[in-house]
């Protein structure tokens, strides 16, 4: 897996993406963020799926120090039934610090 690090890069405006929490986010939900770390990923890739448990230590460890990690789920659910919010939902790690649209 390539790593590739940005730094300084704007993120993506995105709005009115519903969570895993019922809730409606857009980039402007997270301006209390020193760091966001926005990702774009699906819920049927294997190497999410192996990414993930990284990702949410991640999150876990810096969050004291403002960073807020954001996955967005980029897949088409009707082409890909593991992307649909309803498996989303019941694949999301539930820490409260976590969000995911």
């Amino acid at each position: 897996m390539k790593t590739v690090a940005w730094e300084r890069q704007r993120a993506p405006a995105f709005q009115a993406l519903l969570g895993t929490d019922g809730r409606q986010y857009s980039l402007s939900s997270f301006t209390e963020a020193r760091v966001l770390v926005v990702v774009f990923a699906g819920n049927g890739c294997p190497s999410v799926a192996a990414l993930e448990p990284w990702l949410v230590g991640f999150q876990c460890e810096y969050e004291k120090d403002g960073v807020k990690v954001v996955w967005i789920n980029s897949n088409n659910a009707s082409l890909s039934p593991a992307d649909t919010y309803g498996e989303m939902v019941t694949r999301v790690p539930r820490p409260a610090s976590l969000s995911r649209t």
